[in-house]
């Protein structure tokens, strides 16, 4: 049995149809119960006798974390401390999935594991924050340190995709992403290989900003016979008005997570083209 938080989320869209093919879940969300409440995760892991506990509910937009900034370490830090605390009095496994923004972004090459974490907002210090908790805690984990996740669903690509204004893109940013069905694939190796510790995952290869959305226009003109093209205005970092500090470099090194699992990562492009194939309907 799997006990899985934030059921409405993007990934535990993708996440979900793989578990259930191998066994049972018990899947909730908000509505259903809090992720800061002891007294239910407590009663939830006695009556299930779950083995793992994913986590996958998070506060994961950098603005909105900026302007909520209470509720960010709510449900990023001190609710995953709460699930840690259960999940090792119950020995549960907990899969906990943390963010790439846990890094600063001021060097210029792919960050390891082994690099300093040092968060420039309030998403990335929130997300570190609730790692420290759930390392306290004593409970076996998985902490997944995921770029951008796009999929079935709202997300970073629709924002900038769907406003007819034109999007404010900053000049020279390299961002990571990851498409959620890989993101579900990760976490259903890591479950199958019994793995615990700290990871990066991500489709391989950092991209400059304009890149990868030119990329996202030419596939959405692939694949939808339109000439969908959404425009973006260039911003300098310094220029770039925003409540949450940006991070200008966001490319992650996967080897740990690519030898440890013994898999190969497929590329943004690769991933990109997959999401633009089947659910360009959408944006």
């Amino acid at each position: 049995m799997i006990i899985l938080s934030g059921s409405d989320s993007l990934l535990a869209q993708s996440i979900l149809p793989l578990l259930r093919e191998k066994t049972k879940v018990f899947a909730f969300d908000r509505t259903r119960g809090s992720i800061n409440d002891p007294n239910f995760l407590s009663k939830l892991a006695e009556e299930t006798k779950a083995s793992i506990f994913i986590n996958c509910e998070e506060m994961n937009n950098a603005e909105e974390c900026a302007y909520k900034r209470e509720e960010a370490y709510s449900i990023n830090s001190f609710a995953a401390g709460e699930i840690a605390k259960v999940c090792n009095n119950f020995n549960i496994k907990l899969i906990h999935i943390s963010s790439s923004f846990v890094y600063s972004g001021k060097e210029n090459i792919p960050y390891s594991e082994a690099d300093n974490a040092d968060p420039q907002n309030v998403l990335g210090d929130s997300k570190l924050f609730g790692e420290k908790k759930i390392i306290e805690s004593g409970c076996d984990h998985v902490i997944l340190r995921f770029p951008q996740i796009y999929g079935k669903g709202n997300s970073f690509i629709t924002d900038v995709l769907r406003d007819s204004t034109g999007s404010r893109l900053i000049q020279g940013q390299i961002i990571s992403s990851l498409y959620s069905k890989d993101a579900a694939s990760i976490i259903d190796s890591a479950i199958e290989k019994n793995i615990s510790g700290t990871y990066n995952a991500s489709n391989s290869g950092g991209s400059d900003i304009f890149e990868f959305f030119n990329y996202c226009n030419k596939l959405l003109e692939k694949y939808s016979g339109k000439n969908i093209i959404a425009k973006f205005t260039s911003v300098d970092y310094t220029d770039f008005l925003s409540a949450s500090e940006p991070i200008l470099y966001n490319d992650l090194n996967i080897s740990k997570i690519e030898t440890t699992l013994g898999i190969k990562l497929r590329s943004w492009q690769e991933a990109l083209e997959e999401y633009m194939k089947d659910y360009h309907q959408f944006i």
